[in-house]
């Protein structure tokens, strides 16, 4: 577990120093919750989670899942989930796991058959991209505890009952006590200019995400980087004197195929430089083209940065980019499965560029390469990797429905997710089965605004429930607030067509229950998306109400809902929903109106219509504001027979 850092001369010590967190971690793996422990680099995490599982009475087995060679087709080995009792699942260095495809199946899975699991991430830029990236994940582990600064008082009693010195530039965290930045920062000043061109290329390696696990380098890409981007030539011998120059300088140390493999604190904190620019990154491809595995580690890299960056376009193509040259490397014909893993992830990397621009042919290309990748993984061959790729299949025809040709590409959708259900094991993974049958209910109800309302409601109130078999509160509460969100908003549309009382109300509990786990400081634009749905059911509801004390009571329910969606949708940051919202709140004062202090209600609608078109300009989008100035003529007649 603790791997490169149980090596001495990598700071390790056979003394601990427990804290109080201590006993609230082991507490927490005691009783079988998930736990997620977040700190600073070198402030003890994977330490204390293994002093914790060291200590467990009775033991516990631990599973730790290899992200170089786990396939999804493992998760049906009996060995890995069924048979073998395993009580922990520990992820150490969770944010890793992002590039892992089936890390989402594998880490809910486990949690649903009430496996815990254990995790640890670096505070700062990694944990932020881990939020951003596994938002719903989040869920799964309840608060995290926190390992925060010690204090320099802790840290020379520390050091003392160590036998070690406080280092000058004492950080607060407990592994700079051991781990010897201080002296590595010394040691990298002395480097000679070969030395620190070395390093410098591990460093853009490892920048580039073209590393094993546990930061492994290939010596043979060292030299590569080195010749022709640092500048750096030598014969074998002096290549060998060199690094056996840095390894007893603790920088490196041999892997057990001989590769080098380091701390990944030195690369963040001792070598300089940033390395993962998309000039710096196409480079890299540029200089591995020919290697496979470089390339697909590039291309996830990017991939990755580009789900977080505002760049987000320029790291996707360099993502397509590298998998399409990862394609001709490994054709299908001698390399099937690396050649469909690889059109799927460039099935994935085009639905997400299809966000930023040309959403038409980056969704036929996200279309194109899911169906390559189904050449290989089929149903009986590889039924995992066929229900996946049939669900992104799915969401790509879900996203250019958007843009093109509404009915058929949703029908598309329903139907590769309906494929993707056909997989006889999924029973066995429940929260794969549950996010299909989402994709399935929002396929349905988007098929809903324009063909059948009716009956494509009603079969996506159907998925949704599925789904809700699956997402609990008290287990899954960010994927039950959604997914009743989703049901609550199906509930309104089917309103509008039939029995439109009992839906309303229907809609209106599901909206609620969503809004117990969304709110405003937690999930801002679910909750104005939420709120502006439920916002739509009372309205529909104030119309079919018998009485008007309940009329105005709806009336009155959907304009404080509009207004909560406001506090978000504002036309500063969410023009269009802006616009949208408005647009509903004026509807909603129009209803009002119709029932008490017709002028005062009617002077708000006014206002509310003009706030919409502030957004809903003839030049820029000549059909909302059509339909907005019409509404506003037809609330003219009414209030001042205009």
């Amino acid at each position: 577990m603790l791997d490169i850092r149980a090596k001495e001369k990598f700071g390790y010590s056979p003394y601990y120093f427990a804290r109080d967190l201590d006993r609230q971690i082991a507490a927490r793996i005691t009783e079988g919750k998930n736990l997620l422990v977040v700190g600073r680099p070198l402030a003890g995490k994977t330490r204390v989670v293994y002093e914790a599982l060291k200590k467990m009475d009775p033991p516990v087995d631990v599973y730790i899942p290899k992200l170089d060679d786990f396939k999804m087709e493992d998760l049906q080995n009996p060995d890995i989930l069924s048979s073998v009792k395993r009580n922990v699942l520990l992820l150490d260095d969770i944010d890793k796991y992002v590039k892992f495809k089936m890390y989402p199946y594998l880490i809910r899975d486990f949690c649903q058959r009430e496996i815990a699991t254990v995790a640890t991430c670096r505070s700062g830029p990694e944990y932020d991209q881990f939020c951003k990236l596994m938002e719903h994940d989040l869920q799964l582990f309840g608060e995290p505890v926190e390992i925060g600064k010690m204090t320099t008082e802790q840290g020379q009693t520390v050091a003392n009952a160590a036998g070690r010195e406080l280092p000058k530039d004492f950080d607060h965290t407990v592994g700079s006590l051991f781990v010897p930045l201080d002296a590595m920062k010394e040691r990298y000043k002395a480097c000679s200019p070969e030395e620190k061109a070395v390093l410098r290329a591990v460093k853009r390696l490892y920048d580039a995400g073209v590393y094993a696990e546990r930061e492994v380098f290939s010596i043979s890409r060292i030299k590569l980087v080195c010749a022709r981007i640092e500048l750096l030539q030598k014969e074998g011998h002096q290549w060998r004197d060199l690094l056996e120059g840095l390894r007893n300088s603790a920088f490196f140390n041999l892997s057990d195929d001989n590769d080098l493999r380091t701390e990944e604190t030195y690369l963040q904190q001792i070598i300089p430089g940033s390395f993962d620019t998309p000039e710096l990154l196409r480079e890299m491809a540029a200089l591995l083209a020919d290697d496979f595995s470089a390339l697909f580690g590039i291309g996830n890299r990017a991939s990755n940065i580009g789900d977080v960056s505002q760049q987000k376009g320029v790291y996707k193509s360099i993502a397509i980019g590298a998998n399409q040259e990862c394609v001709k490397l490994r054709p299908l014909a001698q390399f099937p499965e690396e050649y469909a893993m690889t059109q799927n992830n460039l099935g994935s990397a085009f639905r997400t560029l299809a966000e930023v621009g040309d959403k038409i042919a980056n969704c036929h290309a996200a279309i194109d390469a899911h169906r390559e990748a189904l050449r290989v993984f089929t149903l009986n061959s590889f039924p995992l990797d066929y229900s996946i790729t049939q669900n992104n299949l799915g969401n790509a025809y879900v996203t250019l429905a958007e843009v093109d040709d509404r009915a058929a590409n949703c029908r598309a959708a329903i139907d590769a997710h309906l494929e993707a259900l056909k997989v006889k094991t999924l029973d066995s993974f429940p929260m794969l089965l549950a996010m299909i049958q989402n994709n399935l209910g929002g396929a349905f109800a988007t098929l809903a605004s324009v063909h059948d309302k009716a009956t494509n409601c009603r079969a996506a109130i159907g998925a949704f429930r599925s789904a809700l078999r699956v997402y609990k509160l008290d287990r899954f509460p960010l994927d039950y607030a959604m997914t009743q969100g989703n049901l609550g908003a199906a509930f309104a549309t089917l309103a509008q067509v039939e029995n439109p009382s009992v839906n309303c109300r229907a809609a209106i509990n599901a909206l609620h229950e969503a809004l117990e786990v969304c709110t405003l400081d937690r999930s801002p634009m679910d909750y104005a998306r939420i709120q502006n749905n439920l916002g739509n059911a009372f309205r529909i509801l104030a119309e079919v109400e018998d009485e008007d004390a309940d009329r105005i009571a709806s009336c009155l329910a959907a304009l404080n809902a509009y207004h909560e969606a406001l506090k978000v949708n504002t036309i500063e940051q969410f023009p269009i929903q802006y616009a949208l919202t408005q647009n509903n709140l004026a509807n909603a004062y129009w209803t009002l109106a119709e029932m008490e202090n017709k002028h005062e209600n009617c002077l708000h609608a006014e206002e509310a219509y003009k706030e919409s078109l502030r957004v809903y300009t003839e030049d820029e989008y000549p059909d909302p504001c059509r339909g907005v100035k019409g509404n506003l003529e037809r609330l003219y007649r009414f209030w001042k027979g205009k």
